[in-house]
Protein backbone atom coordinates (compact mmCIF):
# COMPACT_ATOMS: atom_id res chain seq x y z
CA UNK A 1 0.00 0.00 0.00
CA UNK A 2 1.37 3.39 -1.00
CA UNK A 3 1.98 5.71 1.96
CA UNK A 4 1.56 9.49 2.14
CA UNK A 5 5.34 9.90 2.33
CA UNK A 6 5.88 7.74 -0.77
CA UNK A 7 3.21 9.55 -2.72
CA UNK A 8 4.39 13.04 -1.77
CA UNK A 9 7.95 12.04 -2.68
CA UNK A 10 6.80 11.49 -6.24
CA UNK A 11 5.60 15.09 -6.54
CA UNK A 12 7.83 17.69 -8.22
CA UNK A 13 9.39 20.53 -6.22
CA UNK A 14 6.95 23.12 -4.94
CA UNK A 15 6.66 26.19 -7.13
CA UNK A 16 7.24 29.54 -5.45
CA UNK A 17 5.23 31.76 -7.81
CA UNK A 18 1.52 31.83 -7.07
CA UNK A 19 -0.92 32.06 -9.95
CA UNK A 20 -4.57 32.88 -9.38
CA UNK A 21 -6.86 31.39 -12.00
CA UNK A 22 -9.59 33.97 -11.59
CA UNK A 23 -10.91 33.51 -15.13
CA UNK A 24 -11.47 29.81 -14.44
CA UNK A 25 -13.32 30.73 -11.26
CA UNK A 26 -15.54 33.11 -13.22
CA UNK A 27 -16.24 30.46 -15.84
CA UNK A 28 -17.64 28.19 -13.15
CA UNK A 29 -20.50 30.64 -12.68
CA UNK A 30 -21.62 30.23 -16.30
CA UNK A 31 -21.37 26.45 -16.10
CA UNK A 32 -23.57 26.37 -12.99
CA UNK A 33 -26.05 28.78 -14.61
CA UNK A 34 -26.30 26.58 -17.71
CA UNK A 35 -27.08 23.54 -15.57
CA UNK A 36 -29.72 25.46 -13.61
CA UNK A 37 -31.48 26.63 -16.78
CA UNK A 38 -31.32 23.09 -18.12
CA UNK A 39 -33.16 21.79 -15.08
CA UNK A 40 -35.83 24.45 -15.43
CA UNK A 41 -37.03 22.52 -18.50
CA UNK A 42 -38.91 20.35 -16.02
CA UNK A 43 -41.24 23.28 -15.29
CA UNK A 44 -41.00 25.66 -18.25
CA UNK A 45 -40.07 23.53 -21.28
CA UNK A 46 -41.89 25.59 -23.90
CA UNK A 47 -40.32 29.00 -23.24
CA UNK A 48 -37.71 30.26 -25.69
CA UNK A 49 -34.88 31.06 -23.28
CA UNK A 50 -35.21 27.71 -21.55
CA UNK A 51 -35.55 25.80 -24.80
CA UNK A 52 -32.47 27.30 -26.46
CA UNK A 53 -30.04 27.46 -23.53
CA UNK A 54 -31.47 24.72 -21.37
CA UNK A 55 -31.31 22.03 -24.03
CA UNK A 56 -27.53 21.87 -23.83
CA UNK A 57 -27.08 23.15 -20.28
CA UNK A 58 -26.22 19.70 -18.92
CA UNK A 59 -22.89 19.99 -20.71
CA UNK A 60 -21.86 22.27 -17.87
CA UNK A 61 -21.15 19.05 -15.95
CA UNK A 62 -18.54 18.06 -18.54
CA UNK A 63 -16.89 21.43 -18.12
CA UNK A 64 -16.85 21.00 -14.35
CA UNK A 65 -15.20 17.58 -14.63
CA UNK A 66 -12.48 18.90 -16.94
CA UNK A 67 -11.92 21.96 -14.79
CA UNK A 68 -11.74 19.82 -11.67
CA UNK A 69 -8.96 17.76 -13.22
CA UNK A 70 -7.03 20.90 -14.13
CA UNK A 71 -7.26 22.38 -10.65
CA UNK A 72 -6.50 19.11 -8.86
CA UNK A 73 -3.32 18.65 -10.92
CA UNK A 74 -2.29 22.20 -10.09
CA UNK A 75 -3.00 21.67 -6.38
CA UNK A 76 -1.10 18.38 -6.33
CA UNK A 77 2.04 19.83 -7.88
CA UNK A 78 2.11 22.56 -5.26
CA UNK A 79 3.51 19.97 -2.89
CA UNK A 80 1.19 18.06 -0.56
CA UNK A 81 0.46 14.67 0.93
CA UNK A 82 -2.34 12.31 0.03
CA UNK A 83 -3.91 12.87 3.44
CA UNK A 84 -4.04 16.64 3.17
CA UNK A 85 -5.11 16.52 -0.46
CA UNK A 86 -8.03 14.17 0.23
CA UNK A 87 -8.95 15.99 3.44
CA UNK A 88 -9.28 19.29 1.60
CA UNK A 89 -11.48 17.68 -1.04
CA UNK A 90 -13.69 16.04 1.60
CA UNK A 91 -14.01 19.26 3.60
CA UNK A 92 -14.87 21.18 0.45
CA UNK A 93 -17.52 18.86 -0.96
CA UNK A 94 -19.10 16.71 1.72
CA UNK A 95 -20.82 19.18 4.11
CA UNK A 96 -23.21 20.57 1.50
CA UNK A 97 -23.90 17.09 0.17
CA UNK A 98 -25.19 16.11 3.61
CA UNK A 99 -27.08 19.37 4.20
CA UNK A 100 -28.94 19.21 0.89
CA UNK A 101 -29.74 15.53 1.43
CA UNK A 102 -31.27 16.41 4.78
CA UNK A 103 -33.23 19.26 3.19
CA UNK A 104 -34.68 16.90 0.61
CA UNK A 105 -35.57 14.34 3.28
CA UNK A 106 -37.31 17.00 5.37
CA UNK A 107 -39.28 18.15 2.32
CA UNK A 108 -40.38 14.55 1.70
CA UNK A 109 -41.40 14.14 5.33
CA UNK A 110 -43.41 17.39 5.39
CA UNK A 111 -44.94 17.74 1.91
CA UNK A 112 -44.29 14.28 0.41
CA UNK A 113 -42.07 15.82 -2.27
CA UNK A 114 -38.24 15.50 -2.25
CA UNK A 115 -38.13 18.60 -4.52
CA UNK A 116 -34.88 17.78 -6.32
CA UNK A 117 -34.94 14.11 -7.26
CA UNK A 118 -36.57 10.78 -6.70
CA UNK A 119 -37.88 9.57 -3.34
CA UNK A 120 -35.56 6.61 -3.39
CA UNK A 121 -35.67 3.38 -1.36
CA UNK A 122 -34.28 3.48 2.21
CA UNK A 123 -30.86 2.23 1.11
CA UNK A 124 -30.54 5.25 -1.22
CA UNK A 125 -30.06 7.49 1.82
CA UNK A 126 -27.02 5.46 2.85
CA UNK A 127 -25.68 5.45 -0.70
CA UNK A 128 -26.00 9.25 -0.81
CA UNK A 129 -24.19 9.61 2.51
CA UNK A 130 -21.41 7.38 1.18
CA UNK A 131 -21.40 9.32 -2.12
CA UNK A 132 -21.70 6.15 -4.19
CA UNK A 133 -25.15 6.68 -5.71
CA UNK A 134 -23.89 7.15 -9.27
CA UNK A 135 -22.35 3.68 -9.20
CA UNK A 136 -25.93 2.45 -9.56
CA UNK A 137 -26.00 4.10 -12.96
CA UNK A 138 -28.97 2.21 -14.34
CA UNK A 139 -31.32 2.82 -11.41
CA UNK A 140 -32.59 6.40 -11.49
CA UNK A 141 -34.31 6.04 -8.11
CA UNK A 142 -30.88 5.61 -6.53
CA UNK A 143 -28.42 7.56 -8.70
CA UNK A 144 -30.65 10.67 -8.67
CA UNK A 145 -32.46 10.14 -5.41
CA UNK A 146 -33.32 13.01 -3.07
CA UNK A 147 -31.04 15.86 -4.19
CA UNK A 148 -30.44 14.31 -7.59
CA UNK A 149 -27.70 16.66 -8.74
CA UNK A 150 -25.28 15.11 -6.26
CA UNK A 151 -24.75 12.12 -8.57
CA UNK A 152 -21.92 14.15 -10.06
CA UNK A 153 -20.37 14.56 -6.60
CA UNK A 154 -20.18 10.78 -6.36
CA UNK A 155 -18.12 10.91 -9.56
CA UNK A 156 -15.93 13.63 -8.08
CA UNK A 157 -15.20 11.60 -4.95
CA UNK A 158 -14.08 8.74 -7.16
CA UNK A 159 -11.82 11.10 -9.13
CA UNK A 160 -10.29 12.39 -5.90
CA UNK A 161 -9.69 8.86 -4.61
CA UNK A 162 -7.76 8.06 -7.80
CA UNK A 163 -5.80 11.33 -7.82
CA UNK A 164 -2.87 10.51 -5.50
CA UNK A 165 -2.01 7.49 -7.64
CA UNK A 166 -2.38 9.21 -11.02
CA UNK A 167 -1.53 12.91 -10.70
CA UNK A 168 1.99 12.24 -9.43
CA UNK A 169 2.68 10.29 -12.63
CA UNK A 170 1.32 13.10 -14.77
CA UNK A 171 3.65 15.58 -13.02
CA UNK A 172 6.63 14.09 -14.84
CA UNK A 173 5.19 14.47 -18.35
CA UNK A 174 6.18 16.96 -21.04
CA UNK A 175 3.61 18.84 -23.16
CA UNK A 176 3.92 16.47 -26.12
CA UNK A 177 3.28 13.41 -23.96
CA UNK A 178 0.30 15.14 -22.34
CA UNK A 179 -1.11 16.02 -25.73
CA UNK A 180 -0.79 12.43 -26.94
CA UNK A 181 -2.46 11.08 -23.81
CA UNK A 182 -5.33 13.55 -24.13
CA UNK A 183 -5.78 12.42 -27.72
CA UNK A 184 -5.68 8.77 -26.70
CA UNK A 185 -8.28 9.27 -23.96
CA UNK A 186 -10.57 11.15 -26.32
CA UNK A 187 -10.14 8.64 -29.12
CA UNK A 188 -10.81 5.80 -26.71
CA UNK A 189 -14.08 7.41 -25.64
CA UNK A 190 -15.10 7.92 -29.27
CA UNK A 191 -14.36 4.31 -30.18
CA UNK A 192 -16.14 2.94 -27.11
CA UNK A 193 -19.27 4.93 -27.85
CA UNK A 194 -19.13 4.23 -31.57
CA UNK A 195 -19.19 0.52 -30.82
CA UNK A 196 -22.01 0.67 -28.29
CA UNK A 197 -24.12 3.79 -28.79
CA UNK A 198 -25.74 3.23 -32.23
CA UNK A 199 -28.36 0.94 -30.74
CA UNK A 200 -29.57 3.74 -28.49
CA UNK A 201 -29.78 1.46 -25.44
CA UNK A 202 -30.76 3.36 -22.30
CA UNK A 203 -28.43 1.18 -20.26
CA UNK A 204 -25.47 2.05 -22.46
CA UNK A 205 -26.24 5.76 -22.34
CA UNK A 206 -26.70 5.70 -18.58
CA UNK A 207 -23.36 3.93 -18.25
CA UNK A 208 -21.44 6.52 -20.26
CA UNK A 209 -23.17 9.47 -18.64
CA UNK A 210 -23.51 8.51 -14.96
CA UNK A 211 -20.95 5.80 -14.17
CA UNK A 212 -17.88 7.32 -12.43
CA UNK A 213 -15.33 5.19 -14.30
CA UNK A 214 -16.84 6.26 -17.64
CA UNK A 215 -16.52 9.93 -16.64
CA UNK A 216 -12.93 9.63 -15.36
CA UNK A 217 -11.35 10.43 -18.77
CA UNK A 218 -12.78 13.97 -18.66
CA UNK A 219 -11.10 14.57 -15.30
CA UNK A 220 -7.83 13.09 -16.60
CA UNK A 221 -7.94 15.25 -19.72
CA UNK A 222 -8.24 18.32 -17.53
CA UNK A 223 -5.33 17.17 -15.37
CA UNK A 224 -3.16 16.56 -18.43
CA UNK A 225 -4.10 19.99 -19.78
CA UNK A 226 -2.85 21.47 -16.51
CA UNK A 227 0.42 19.57 -16.78
CA UNK A 228 0.85 20.97 -20.29
CA UNK A 229 0.36 24.43 -18.82
CA UNK A 230 2.79 23.76 -15.96
CA UNK A 231 5.39 22.51 -18.46
CA UNK A 232 5.20 25.77 -20.35
CA UNK A 233 2.65 25.14 -23.09
CA UNK A 234 0.61 28.18 -24.15
CA UNK A 235 -1.96 28.50 -26.91
CA UNK A 236 -1.95 31.16 -29.61
CA UNK A 237 -5.59 31.95 -28.86
CA UNK A 238 -5.70 34.85 -26.40
CA UNK A 239 -9.39 34.99 -25.49
CA UNK A 240 -11.26 32.13 -23.78
CA UNK A 241 -14.50 33.56 -25.18
CA UNK A 242 -13.13 33.19 -28.71
CA UNK A 243 -11.95 29.62 -28.11
CA UNK A 244 -15.31 28.75 -26.53
CA UNK A 245 -17.20 30.18 -29.50
CA UNK A 246 -15.02 28.49 -32.12
CA UNK A 247 -14.46 25.14 -30.44
CA UNK A 248 -17.66 24.64 -28.44
CA UNK A 249 -20.54 26.70 -29.84
CA UNK A 250 -19.78 26.15 -33.53
CA UNK A 251 -19.26 22.34 -33.34
CA UNK A 252 -22.32 22.01 -31.12
CA UNK A 253 -24.39 24.06 -33.55
CA UNK A 254 -23.30 21.90 -36.48
CA UNK A 255 -24.01 18.75 -34.48
CA UNK A 256 -27.49 19.99 -33.51
CA UNK A 257 -28.25 20.87 -37.14
CA UNK A 258 -26.93 17.70 -38.75
CA UNK A 259 -27.91 15.02 -36.22
CA UNK A 260 -31.56 14.27 -35.58
CA UNK A 261 -32.69 15.06 -32.00
CA UNK A 262 -33.63 11.41 -31.60
CA UNK A 263 -29.94 10.48 -31.92
CA UNK A 264 -28.44 13.33 -29.91
CA UNK A 265 -27.44 11.13 -27.01
CA UNK A 266 -26.17 12.86 -23.88
CA UNK A 267 -22.81 11.11 -23.79
CA UNK A 268 -22.23 11.62 -27.52
CA UNK A 269 -22.99 15.32 -27.23
CA UNK A 270 -20.31 15.49 -24.54
CA UNK A 271 -17.72 14.26 -27.02
CA UNK A 272 -18.54 17.16 -29.32
CA UNK A 273 -17.59 19.79 -26.75
CA UNK A 274 -14.80 18.11 -24.76
CA UNK A 275 -11.88 19.28 -26.95
CA UNK A 276 -13.22 22.82 -26.86
CA UNK A 277 -13.53 22.73 -23.08
CA UNK A 278 -9.95 21.54 -22.66
CA UNK A 279 -8.55 24.23 -24.98
CA UNK A 280 -10.68 26.97 -23.40
CA UNK A 281 -9.42 26.07 -19.94
CA UNK A 282 -5.80 26.26 -21.12
CA UNK A 283 -6.47 29.59 -22.83
CA UNK A 284 -8.04 31.07 -19.69
CA UNK A 285 -5.21 29.79 -17.48
CA UNK A 286 -2.61 31.18 -19.88
CA UNK A 287 -4.20 34.60 -19.83
CA UNK A 288 -4.46 34.60 -16.04
CA UNK A 289 -0.77 33.75 -15.70
CA UNK A 290 0.27 36.49 -18.13
CA UNK A 291 -1.94 39.24 -16.65
CA UNK A 292 -1.69 38.55 -12.93
CA UNK A 293 -0.14 42.01 -12.33
CA UNK A 294 -2.76 43.86 -14.37
CA UNK A 295 -4.71 46.53 -12.50
CA UNK A 296 -7.78 46.05 -14.67
CA UNK A 297 -8.86 42.38 -14.70
CA UNK A 298 -10.79 41.16 -17.70
CA UNK A 299 -14.47 40.27 -17.50
CA UNK A 300 -14.14 36.62 -16.44
CA UNK A 301 -11.55 37.57 -13.82
CA UNK A 302 -13.46 40.57 -12.50
CA UNK A 303 -14.36 40.83 -8.82
CA UNK A 304 -18.04 40.12 -9.42
CA UNK A 305 -17.40 37.09 -11.62
CA UNK A 306 -14.92 35.66 -9.13
CA UNK A 307 -17.52 36.05 -6.38
CA UNK A 308 -20.12 34.27 -8.50
CA UNK A 309 -17.61 31.53 -9.20
CA UNK A 310 -16.85 31.14 -5.51
CA UNK A 311 -20.51 30.54 -4.65
CA UNK A 312 -21.12 28.36 -7.72
CA UNK A 313 -20.70 25.09 -5.84
CA UNK A 314 -23.37 26.09 -3.32
CA UNK A 315 -25.46 27.30 -6.24
CA UNK A 316 -25.11 23.98 -7.98
CA UNK A 317 -26.10 21.77 -5.06
CA UNK A 318 -29.00 23.98 -3.92
CA UNK A 319 -30.55 25.14 -7.21
CA UNK A 320 -32.59 21.99 -7.84
CA UNK A 321 -34.11 22.24 -4.35
CA UNK A 322 -35.04 25.87 -4.96
CA UNK A 323 -36.49 25.01 -8.37
CA UNK A 324 -38.51 22.19 -6.88
CA UNK A 325 -39.85 24.41 -4.12
CA UNK A 326 -40.90 27.15 -6.56
CA UNK A 327 -42.43 24.69 -8.98
CA UNK A 328 -44.28 22.88 -6.20
CA UNK A 329 -45.67 26.16 -4.87
CA UNK A 330 -46.85 27.36 -8.28
CA UNK A 331 -48.56 24.07 -9.08
CA UNK A 332 -50.04 23.75 -5.58
CA UNK A 333 -51.40 27.29 -5.71
CA UNK A 334 -52.72 26.80 -9.23
CA UNK A 335 -50.62 29.51 -10.87
CA UNK A 336 -48.34 27.81 -13.41
CA UNK A 337 -46.84 30.33 -15.88
CA UNK A 338 -48.80 30.27 -19.13
CA UNK A 339 -47.15 33.03 -21.17
CA UNK A 340 -43.61 33.67 -22.41
CA UNK A 341 -43.31 36.75 -20.20
CA UNK A 342 -44.51 35.03 -17.03
CA UNK A 343 -42.30 32.02 -17.70
CA UNK A 344 -39.27 34.28 -18.14
CA UNK A 345 -40.09 36.21 -14.97
CA UNK A 346 -40.39 33.04 -12.92
CA UNK A 347 -37.12 31.79 -14.43
CA UNK A 348 -35.42 34.98 -13.22
CA UNK A 349 -37.01 34.56 -9.78
CA UNK A 350 -35.70 31.01 -9.64
CA UNK A 351 -32.16 31.95 -10.68
CA UNK A 352 -31.94 34.88 -8.25
CA UNK A 353 -33.49 32.90 -5.39
CA UNK A 354 -30.95 30.15 -5.98
CA UNK A 355 -28.17 32.73 -5.87
CA UNK A 356 -29.43 34.11 -2.55
CA UNK A 357 -29.64 30.64 -1.03
CA UNK A 358 -26.18 29.81 -2.42
CA UNK A 359 -24.65 32.94 -0.88
CA UNK A 360 -26.15 32.17 2.53
CA UNK A 361 -24.99 28.55 2.34
CA UNK A 362 -21.52 29.62 1.25
CA UNK A 363 -21.19 32.08 4.13
CA UNK A 364 -22.84 30.07 6.90
CA UNK A 365 -22.23 26.43 5.96
CA UNK A 366 -19.67 25.78 3.23
CA UNK A 367 -16.75 27.91 4.42
CA UNK A 368 -17.20 27.41 8.20
CA UNK A 369 -17.61 23.65 7.76
CA UNK A 370 -14.52 23.47 5.58
CA UNK A 371 -12.42 25.29 8.18
CA UNK A 372 -13.77 23.16 11.03
CA UNK A 373 -13.17 19.86 9.26
CA UNK A 374 -9.65 20.79 8.23
CA UNK A 375 -8.80 21.88 11.78
CA UNK A 376 -9.89 18.46 13.06
CA UNK A 377 -8.43 16.22 10.36
CA UNK A 378 -5.17 18.01 9.71
CA UNK A 379 -2.64 19.78 11.89
CA UNK A 380 -3.13 23.53 12.18
CA UNK A 381 -0.23 24.32 9.89
CA UNK A 382 -0.86 27.12 7.44
CA UNK A 383 -1.72 25.46 4.09
CA UNK A 384 0.24 26.33 1.00
CA UNK A 385 -1.76 28.56 -1.36
CA UNK A 386 -3.03 26.81 -4.47
CA UNK A 387 -4.29 29.92 -6.26
CA UNK A 388 -7.85 28.69 -6.60
CA UNK A 389 -10.36 26.43 -4.92
CA UNK A 390 -12.72 24.62 -7.25
CA UNK A 391 -15.38 22.03 -6.52
CA UNK A 392 -17.51 20.68 -9.29
CA UNK A 393 -20.39 19.58 -9.93
CA UNK A 394 -21.31 19.95 -12.70
CA UNK A 395 -24.61 19.13 -13.19
CA UNK A 396 -28.71 17.27 -13.40
CA UNK A 397 -31.45 15.90 -11.22
CA UNK A 398 -33.68 15.06 -14.14
CA UNK A 399 -33.13 12.28 -16.64
CA UNK A 400 -29.94 13.68 -18.21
Amino acid sequence: MTTDREISHMSPPVRTVETRFDSLTGMRAFAALAVAIHHSIAFWPEFYVVEIIGKWGYLGVDFFFCLSGFVMQWAWTRGTTARRFLSRRFARIYPLLVVTLLASLVAWWTIQNPLAGYAGPPRSVLFNLLAIQSWFFNDSTIRQSWNGVTWSLACEFFFYACSPFILSRFAKLKPKSCFLLIGALYLGQCIAQALTAPGGSATVQNFFYFFPVARLPEFLMGALACQMFISGYRTKIRSPLVSFALLVIVPLGVYAHVVSPAYQYLSVSSLIVLPGFVVTIIVAASRDSSTRHSRRPRFLASRHMVWLGNVSYSYYVFHALVLGAIGFALIDWGFPPKTELMGTLWLVVFLLSSLLVAWVAWRLIERPAQRSIMSVICSPKKPKPVGIEIATSPPPSVET
